[in-house]
């Protein structure tokens, strides 16, 4: 995902406390890539207990109900958000300032909470906070050190205690110096820990960088009280 908007354009570091994005569908379904929280959050931290919940049970692996159109993203994805946030009061539920929209060839972020048609998006490209990399996308599908997340759920093994292929990281897909000035991207190590598999973010430039890592220089990390803002 890159932005094409700096985070002022969704985030209102001086008003908001939880802010989020929703997903594709038109059903009020919350996104997970995007999300901004002010330091200590209550929600926020609802939202971590459900997934530590969800993942720490090592004699009993949860597998959602097949019913479910996308079971697969309710461990830790958008169904798992979803629940948490609509189980809250309004007044602890966050502001929704942007919407996942487009086709999966072509995914966009937009400002507001409702689908905007294509002609609209290219009339009034200031509508526009940010685009997937749908090349990257497709390409970490056949990568020699990539694995199919829906595949490995299918099969039963997305838990690390679970028999299947070890937790692998490729560097093939990291860029630096930057291509874009707001932009974000993940990468993944193998840990001897119980979670196994563990998801590295580094980021730059905005209120994420962190205070080491490849895109850590030149950059102090957000001071104590600002939203941590970024994109998976």
């Amino acid at each position: 995902m890159t932005f094409r908007a700096p985070v002022s354009a969704w985030v209102d570091q001086a008003n908001d406390s939880f802010v989020a994005c929703y997903d594709l569908p038109d059903d009020g379904v919350y996104w997970t890539a995007m999300l901004a929280a002010r330091k200590h959050n209550p929600t926020l931290l609802a939202i971590i207990e459900r997934m530590i919940s969800n993942a720490q049970d090592l004699d009993w692996h949860w597998y959602p109900s097949n019913w479910l159109q996308h079971s697969d993203l309710e461990i830790t994805g958008p169904g798992m958000l979803t629940s948490v946030l609509r189980a809250q009061p309004v007044a602890r539920r966050p502001r929704v300032t942007c919407k996942l929209t487009g086709t999966p060839s072509e995914l966009e972020v937009v400002r507001g909470d409702r689908e905007l048609p294509r002609w609209y998006r290219k009339a009034h490209p200031d509508s526009l906070v940010a685009v997937a990399d749908n090349s990257e996308h497709q390409a970490m599908r056949t990568c020699r050190d990539c694995d199919s997340y829906a595949d490995l759920y299918k099969r039963h093994q997305v838990y690390c205690s679970e028999p299947g292929p070890e937790c692998r990281f490729s560097a093939a897909f990291i860029t630096v110096p930057p291509v874009a000035p707001y932009w974000s991207y993940a990468g993944w190590r193998t840990s001897s820990s119980l979670a196994g598999r563990q998801k590295l973010r580094w980021r730059a430039p905005g209120p994420c960088r962190p205070r080491s890592g490849p895109a850590a220089h030149g950059g102090a990390p957000a001071a104590p009280g600002r939203l941590a803002a970024c994109a998976a």
